[in-house]
């Protein structure tokens, strides 16, 4: 739990909200990525980064080393555990082998010098690195279940609900991830990594222009404010307190978008951070609101169910000239 608390201080905050189960899965999904992003992008060299990356691959394909083989001799110990920690999450939440083949193609995208000529090709970047994490979470959140014991339509209609969910999931990650990119400007550029398409405004010449820079996460922060819209309507689809917390996530990474806005140009020469009042702040603001909408939702629904109740209840109205006795007596 330290490494994920040390890794993101956002994400290890929000995730308080989970349920235990779900709290350890994202811890275990995290430590899984972090391992391999370092495994990956801190090899010695393109050809190691590669060969690491071939060989989790492979693993991740054969689904670990069968009985009497030895594992994989590029991948140390420490890459074995994050392995099995995958398999886990991989037996416990259905999640797709997929999805952990994108994300170690993502880190090796990162370790091969990748520069985006495209908003096309940030965008699969973007998907890889940060848009799959949102397709596992909703494993972790149980949101592709929840509708598993309420009849739809058709099998066809569940197939929509699940595009609908998982394209928000994923617009959710490339928003988290349009956002890193705008607060590392600086730093990716000291270390010769350029994210930013090449074909729109790139830095030219090794000095860092914050003019440019700033126009840069402007045009990100932009492209990032309608992905995180797109992902808030998925919020109503999570069980309550998944809501809370993806919804104090998402809300915590957008305001360092805001805080790097209005700090001006040179606040992309600085790693922007959103101190621990301000996002306590903010998580009991956005809290307070999603869960007097469930109560105010409660209410109107205990209101609609007596009313269907009382236009049931057969209602008796007498009229004694219609009944056939006499009230005379002789």
């Amino acid at each position: 739990m330290e490494r994920f608390r040390r890794g993101s201080r956002t994400f290890s905050f929000a995730a308080l909200l989970f349920s235990r189960r779900q709290l350890l899965a994202t811890r275990d999904f995290y430590t899984f990525c972090r391992i391999v992003d370092d495994a990956i992008d801190e090899a010695p060299s393109p050809t190691v980064a590669r060969q690491r990356a071939m060989a989790l691959l492979e693993a991740i394909d054969q689904g670990g080393p069968k009985n009497g083989e030895l594992p994989n001799e590029t991948l140390d110990e420490t890459l074995q555990e994050a392995l099995q920690s995958w398999r886990d999450l991989e037996a416990n939440f259905k999640l797709p082998q997929v999805y952990a083949r994108e994300l170690i193609l993502g880190q090796l995208m990162d370790a091969q010098g990748f520069r985006p000529a495209t908003l096309t090709e940030l965008d699969l970047y973007c998907f890889r690195v940060a848009g799959v994490v949102g397709l596992t979470m909703c494993h972790i959140t149980g949101i592709l279940l929840s509708r598993r014991d309420t009849p739809s339509s058709s099998s066809a209609a569940e197939l929509e609900y699940q595009r609908r969910v998982l394209t928000r999931a994923a617009a959710c990650g490339r928003a988290l991830q349009l956002t890193n990119i705008a607060r590392d400007l600086f730093e990716d550029h000291q270390r010769g990594r350029q994210y930013f398409p090449q074909n729109l405004e790139p830095q030219q010449s090794s000095d860092f222009n914050e003019t440019i820079a700033y126009r840069q996460a402007q045009f990100l922060l932009a492209w990032a404010e309608e992905s995180y819209r797109m992902a808030e309507q998925g919020w109503q689809d999570l069980p309550l307190r998944a809501r809370l917390a993806v919804a104090v996530a998402q809300t915590l990474y957008r305001e360092i978008g805001q805080q790097l806005l209005a700090e001006g140009a040179h606040a992309t020469r600085t790693r922007s951070v959103v101190s621990r009042p301000r996002q306590i702040l903010l998580a009991v603001q956005v809290a307070t609101t999603i869960l007097l909408g469930e109560l105010l939702r409660g209410a109107v629904r205990l209101f609609a169910k007596k009313v269907r109740a009382e236009n049931l209840t057969p209602q008796l109205t007498l009229n004694f000239d219609d009944l056939n006795f006499s009230t005379s007596t002789k």
